[in-house]
């Protein structure tokens, strides 16, 4: 975290979160893979129910085959985007731009380059 603020912040606003077995290994494993302090501490104050998670692993692996630099803010911005909108949802986002006539990989590829559009 940038400050014993933000720190505090996110302990008072999950305070079970340092608890889990599994939020220090992910945790761990986001440095191993690269991915900027910068993005590990916004996921924490953004999205710290997914460091509970026993599956970052595979989505890392996921964002990286997508061309995502983990270092970058747009690996971060995916990650959000992957861990926020679940699979069913997911699928009507893409339903809805093919209604405008994109493919599947038009979509996917709009989401490599822009992943907010998610």
């Amino acid at each position: 975290m940038q400050s014993d603020k933000e720190t505090i912040d996110c302990v008072i606003g999950n305070p079970t979160l340092f608890c889990d077995r599994h939020v220090k290994r992910n945790i761990e494993m986001l440095i191993e893979n690269g991915v900027a302090d910068t993005n590990i501490a916004r996921l924490l104050r953004d999205r710290s129910r997914i460091f509970k998670s026993s599956d970052l692993r595979k989505l890392v692996g996921e964002l990286k085959d997508l061309g995502f630099n983990p270092s970058k803010t747009s690996f971060g911005v995916a990650f959000k985007a992957k861990t926020t909108v679940a699979g069913t949802l997911w699928k009507e986002k893409v339903d809805a731009f093919k209604k405008w006539g994109w493919s599947d990989e038009d979509a996917l590829e709009a989401f490599k380059k822009k992943p907010y559009c998610m």
